[in-house]
């Protein structure tokens, strides 16, 4: 259901960016996340420690569950009105990046029962840090493959570590990674033109701080309001 929802705004928001080529960038967004899926489960299967203990998710209401989740129907309620506020917002503004916002409804999709302010910090935090990191190294590495594909992985281990570290910053790796990917990931190959990874980044930054702001200033009235009709 999550990569279903992350790929419907993929879609719906590049053909936003680019008109009339939805149906084109459905295929291969489609393809691109099939192989990611794909290739990360090799990657897992190969590297895993054999008999490693894996984290059985708790059993939680769902919306569509009787008595219906209030906590968890405000959040998804809040990440809507976020996201449709989005392209107004940006097309306003006349900001660069829109094909980029809907990696907020990952954000939004994530468990966020836990504090809101501090999830926005941690968030603001691991999107800047990967951010600035992945520019610098595609500036330094150029067109070069080898060095590219270094930094790239130097990057992603460290804020692998992070991520996987079950520290109270633990988030901030797994954001940061995602920015670093979206930085120095510009197609086939290394690029030496930092200019469509700046837009890219400022799209995700500004989609991390509306969806941010909007979970705190909404989420309480929202779920009031689901208390009065409860």
């Amino acid at each position: 259901m999550l990569l279903g929802g992350v790929t419907v705004l993929l879609v719906m928001f590049g053909s936003l960016a680019v008109p009339g080529e939805a149906l084109s960038l459905a295929v291969y967004r489609g393809f691109a996340i099939v192989i990611g899926v794909v290739v990360a489960c090799i990657v897992d299967y190969a590297l895993a420690e054999p008999g490693a203990p894996t984290q059985a998710a708790g059993s939680k209401p769902g919306i569509w569950a009787w008595p219906i989740d209030r906590d968890l129907a405000a959040i998804a309620i809040t990440g809507g009105i976020a996201i449709s506020l989005i392209p107004l917002i940006w097309e306003t503004l006349n900001l660069p990046g829109l094909g980029q916002t809907p990696i907020t409804a990952f954000i939004i999709l994530t468990a966020m029962r836990q504090e809101p302010v501090w999830k926005a910090l941690t968030r603001a935090a691991g999107c800047l840090f990967g951010g600035v990191y992945g520019l610098v190294a595609m500036h330094l590495v150029g067109g070069e493959f080898l060095p590219w594909l270094a930094a790239m992985f130097a990057g992603l281990y460290v804020t692998s570590h992070i991520r996987h570290g079950n520290g109270d910053a633990s988030y901030v790796g797994q954001q940061a990674a995602v920015a670093i990917v979206l930085a120095m990931v510009q197609g086939s190959g290394p690029s030496p033109d930092i200019l469509p990874a700046l837009d890219r980044l400022i799209g995700i930054f500004g989609g991390v701080l509306v969806v941010a702001l909007c979970q705190p200033l909404l989420g309480p009235l929202i779920r009031s309001l689901l208390e009065l009709r409860g």
